[in-house]
């Protein structure tokens, strides 16, 4: 009863990559290694001395605040371990929420490297996140969804934040930055892609199951709805 959303059995959602702890761990390590070869290639390189100046401003002003929306994802999909009910859905909010502390520490990494090893570029980053007025509408937006109450409804909700943001910069930009001389850019982008298609896997199964649901399915799609209808406006 944490939440409008229900399974009449719990566990007839599955996550679908089949994921228990050995493999997952043992998928991130590769997905984190491969990051960190990426990164070396491009600080080796000078890519980033390299980039053209506009795209220095993305990164420092939009993509590094990111790592606190990323922070607030982890809270918020902890949250829903903690308070969902059937281990097979509240594994994957946890896996989740370590996943989200994997991309801010991703995140982090691509700031260090930018500012020559320093922690300047992170520090800009949060006074950004904390003050630059086109940052405070997604801030407000995240802390929102922290305190709704229902953790289906901040799940859903960060899912509807994460279809818009995670579309915008590293798929499209991704194919701008091929064009503009930031293949760097690129090159980065394409690892927090592929966490997103992992991640849309068991978050779409688990939509299919809520609305599928023989007792409850009718009453999660209108759910479903009204969430949508309050949140996607923001």
């Amino acid at each position: 009863d944490y939440s409008v959303l229900k399974l009449t059995d719990p566990y007839s959602f599955t996550d679908p990559r089949q994921f228990y702890y050995a493999p997952y761990v043992t998928s991130r390590a590769e997905m984190h290694d491969a990051f960190g070869s990426t990164l070396s290639y491009l600080e080796k390189r000078g890519m980033f001395d390299r980039l053209p100046e506009a795209w220095s401003t993305l990164f420092g002003s939009v993509v590094l605040p990111l790592r606190h929306y990323e922070a607030g994802a982890q809270m918020i999909s902890a949250n829903a371990c903690r308070f969902g009910w059937g281990t097979t859905t509240t594994q994957c909010f946890g896996y989740a929420a370590f996943d989200r502390v994997g991309n801010a520490q991703i995140l982090s990494r691509i700031g260090l490297a930018l500012g020559g090893g320093t922690t300047d570029a992170l520090t800009e980053a949060k006074a950004a996140w904390m003050d630059a007025p086109a940052l405070q509408g997604l801030r407000r937006y995240v802390e929102e969804a922290m305190v709704a109450g229902d953790w289906g409804v901040e799940m859903v909700a960060l899912d509807l934040a994460d279809q818009l943001l995670y579309a915008v910069l590293y798929r499209h930009l991704d194919e701008v930055a091929l064009l503009g001389g930031a293949g760097s850019y690129s090159l980065l982008a394409q690892h927090l892609a592929g966490w997103f298609a992992d991640q849309r896997r068991w978050v779409d199964a688990l939509y299919k199951a809520w609305a599928a649901d023989p007792e409850t399915g009718a009453a999660n799609v209108e759910h479903l709805g009204a969430v949508a209808a309050e949140w996607l406006p923001k």
